[in-house]
Protein backbone atom coordinates (compact mmCIF):
# COMPACT_ATOMS: atom_id res chain seq x y z
CA UNK A 1 0.00 0.00 0.00
CA UNK A 2 0.96 3.64 -0.30
CA UNK A 3 2.48 5.04 2.88
CA UNK A 4 0.12 7.11 5.04
CA UNK A 5 2.06 10.34 4.47
CA UNK A 6 1.13 10.14 0.78
CA UNK A 7 -2.45 8.83 0.98
CA UNK A 8 -5.55 10.71 -0.12
CA UNK A 9 -8.57 10.73 2.19
CA UNK A 10 -10.46 8.26 0.02
CA UNK A 11 -7.49 5.90 -0.29
CA UNK A 12 -6.85 6.04 3.47
CA UNK A 13 -10.49 5.20 4.13
CA UNK A 14 -10.33 2.31 1.64
CA UNK A 15 -7.18 0.95 3.33
CA UNK A 16 -8.82 1.04 6.75
CA UNK A 17 -12.04 -0.54 5.50
CA UNK A 18 -10.15 -3.24 3.59
CA UNK A 19 -8.81 -4.48 6.90
CA UNK A 20 -11.99 -3.99 8.93
CA UNK A 21 -15.09 -3.65 6.71
CA UNK A 22 -17.41 -3.44 9.74
CA UNK A 23 -15.39 -0.73 11.50
CA UNK A 24 -17.29 2.03 13.24
CA UNK A 25 -17.51 4.88 10.67
CA UNK A 26 -16.71 7.45 13.39
CA UNK A 27 -13.48 5.62 14.24
CA UNK A 28 -12.54 5.36 10.56
CA UNK A 29 -13.23 9.09 10.09
CA UNK A 30 -11.05 9.91 13.10
CA UNK A 31 -8.20 7.73 11.79
CA UNK A 32 -8.44 9.29 8.32
CA UNK A 33 -8.38 12.83 9.75
CA UNK A 34 -5.38 11.98 11.94
CA UNK A 35 -3.56 10.65 8.89
CA UNK A 36 -4.38 13.81 6.92
CA UNK A 37 -3.14 16.06 9.76
CA UNK A 38 0.15 14.12 9.87
CA UNK A 39 0.69 14.98 6.21
CA UNK A 40 0.94 18.67 7.07
CA UNK A 41 4.64 18.10 7.86
CA UNK A 42 5.24 17.88 4.10
CA UNK A 43 4.07 21.43 3.40
CA UNK A 44 4.49 23.24 6.71
CA UNK A 45 6.32 26.54 6.76
CA UNK A 46 9.00 26.86 7.72
CA UNK A 47 11.00 23.68 7.46
CA UNK A 48 8.89 20.94 5.85
CA UNK A 49 10.30 17.47 6.39
CA UNK A 50 12.47 15.83 3.75
CA UNK A 51 10.76 12.65 2.59
CA UNK A 52 12.27 9.86 0.50
CA UNK A 53 9.79 7.11 -0.35
CA UNK A 54 10.35 3.83 -2.18
CA UNK A 55 7.01 2.32 -3.18
CA UNK A 56 6.55 -1.21 -4.38
CA UNK A 57 5.11 -1.30 -7.88
CA UNK A 58 2.39 -3.51 -6.40
CA UNK A 59 1.06 -0.50 -4.45
CA UNK A 60 0.39 1.23 -7.77
CA UNK A 61 -1.50 -1.72 -9.24
CA UNK A 62 -3.51 -2.99 -6.26
CA UNK A 63 -6.94 -1.37 -6.40
CA UNK A 64 -8.17 -0.29 -2.98
CA UNK A 65 -11.72 1.03 -2.89
CA UNK A 66 -12.39 1.57 -6.57
CA UNK A 67 -10.65 2.50 -9.83
CA UNK A 68 -11.68 6.12 -9.21
CA UNK A 69 -10.02 6.13 -5.78
CA UNK A 70 -6.87 4.65 -7.30
CA UNK A 71 -6.84 7.24 -10.09
CA UNK A 72 -7.14 10.00 -7.49
CA UNK A 73 -4.34 8.40 -5.44
CA UNK A 74 -2.01 8.05 -8.44
CA UNK A 75 -2.65 11.67 -9.46
CA UNK A 76 -1.89 12.73 -5.88
CA UNK A 77 1.41 10.82 -5.95
CA UNK A 78 2.40 12.59 -9.16
CA UNK A 79 1.47 15.98 -7.72
CA UNK A 80 3.23 15.48 -4.39
CA UNK A 81 6.36 14.10 -6.07
CA UNK A 82 6.89 17.60 -7.50
CA UNK A 83 7.48 19.04 -4.04
CA UNK A 84 11.17 19.89 -3.63
CA UNK A 85 11.32 18.05 -0.29
CA UNK A 86 9.76 14.79 -1.56
CA UNK A 87 11.70 12.15 -3.48
CA UNK A 88 9.52 9.29 -4.72
CA UNK A 89 10.85 6.09 -6.28
CA UNK A 90 9.10 2.91 -7.41
CA UNK A 91 10.61 -0.51 -6.79
CA UNK A 92 9.65 -2.37 -10.00
CA UNK A 93 8.39 -5.93 -10.17
CA UNK A 94 11.38 -6.71 -12.37
CA UNK A 95 13.87 -5.65 -9.68
CA UNK A 96 16.73 -8.15 -9.98
CA UNK A 97 17.52 -8.02 -6.24
CA UNK A 98 14.38 -9.95 -5.39
CA UNK A 99 13.51 -7.54 -2.56
CA UNK A 100 9.85 -7.61 -1.60
CA UNK A 101 7.95 -5.07 0.46
CA UNK A 102 5.26 -6.40 2.79
CA UNK A 103 4.39 -3.16 4.62
CA UNK A 104 5.46 0.44 4.68
CA UNK A 105 8.54 1.27 6.70
CA UNK A 106 9.43 4.88 7.46
CA UNK A 107 12.76 5.92 8.93
CA UNK A 108 12.37 9.31 10.58
CA UNK A 109 15.57 11.17 11.34
CA UNK A 110 15.54 14.17 13.68
CA UNK A 111 18.79 15.89 12.75
CA UNK A 112 18.88 18.47 15.53
CA UNK A 113 18.24 15.84 18.20
CA UNK A 114 20.48 13.30 16.46
CA UNK A 115 17.71 10.72 16.89
CA UNK A 116 15.95 8.34 14.56
CA UNK A 117 12.89 6.21 14.83
CA UNK A 118 11.23 3.62 12.63
CA UNK A 119 7.51 3.70 11.86
CA UNK A 120 5.96 0.47 10.55
CA UNK A 121 2.57 0.92 8.92
CA UNK A 122 0.54 -2.16 8.15
CA UNK A 123 -3.09 -3.07 7.62
CA UNK A 124 -3.06 -4.79 11.00
CA UNK A 125 -1.34 -2.12 13.10
CA UNK A 126 1.06 0.81 13.22
CA UNK A 127 4.23 0.57 15.31
CA UNK A 128 6.66 3.32 16.27
CA UNK A 129 10.05 2.08 17.42
CA UNK A 130 12.69 4.40 18.84
CA UNK A 131 16.20 3.55 17.74
CA UNK A 132 18.02 6.05 19.94
CA UNK A 133 20.93 8.27 19.05
CA UNK A 134 22.47 7.66 15.66
CA UNK A 135 24.93 9.18 13.27
CA UNK A 136 23.50 11.58 10.67
CA UNK A 137 22.27 9.93 7.49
Amino acid sequence: MVTGLLQTKNYARAVLLAWEPAADPRLVDRQVETRMRRQEVLTREPDPIQLHVVLSEAALHRVLGSPEIMREQLEHLIQISHLPNVFLQVLPFANPSGITVSSTVTLMHLAEQRLSTVYLEDLRCDVLMGTGAIHPL
